[in-house]
C-alpha cells in the first residue's frame, strides 16, 4: 500500500506541474502543456554539463524525472548553438507553426514554472552554467 501512496504522490506533484505549464501557456490541451515542459526540459538537459543536468533531475518529481531523463546520453557533450536563432529552431521542430515569439514565450512559461518548483540554489546553478544567447531567453 505504502508503494501506491508514492507514486499517488508523484503523479499529484506531476500534474501540478502540467498544470501551471497549461496556465502558463493559456491552454487546456494538456498535450501541448506536456510537449512543452518535455522539450523545455531536454532542452536544458542537453545544454548542461553532466553534473549539473543529473543535479536538475534529481530535484524533479519522479514522474517528471523520468521525462526528463527518456532517450538521454550522459556521455553525449552539451549541445551548442552559436545563437538565439539556432537553439528555438529545436522548438520550432516540436512547434512547427509557431512564430518566434511564441516559441520564446512557451519556453519562458516553462523556465517560469521550474524555476519555482526547484531550490534557488539549483536555478543559479543552472543559470552560471546556460550560454549566454539561452540565458537571455529565460525570465526575469
Amino acid at each position: 500500500m505504502a508503494t501506491t501512496h508514492i507514486f499517488d504522490k508523484t503523479v499529484q506533484k506531476s500534474q501540478i506541474w502540467l498544470q501551471e505549464v497549461q496556465k502558463g501557456l493559456g491552454t487546456t490541451d494538456e498535450n501541448r502543456a506536456y510537449l512543452a515542459l518535455r522539450t523545455v526540459l531536454h532542452s536544458l538537459r542537453n545544454h548542461l554539463q553532466l553534473n549539473e543536468a543529473i543535479q536538475l533531475g534529481a530535484e524533479l518529481p519522479m514522474l517528471i524525472r523520468g521525462l526528463y531523463f527518456e532517450g538521454w546520453d550522459p556521455h553525449a557533450r552539451p549541445e551548442r548553438e552559436r545563437n538565439q536563432k539556432e537553439f528555438l529552431d529545436y522548438f520550432r521542430h516540436y512547434f512547427i507553426n509557431e512564430s518566434e515569439d511564441e516559441l520564446e514565450s512557451i519556453l519562458g512559461t516553462v523556465l517560469k514554472v521550474v524555476e519555482n518548483k526547484i531550490s534557488k540554489g539549483e536555478v543559479k546553478d543552472i543559470k552560471q552554467n546556460l550560454p549566454k544567447h539561452i540565458l537571455n531567453l529565460w525570465p526575469h
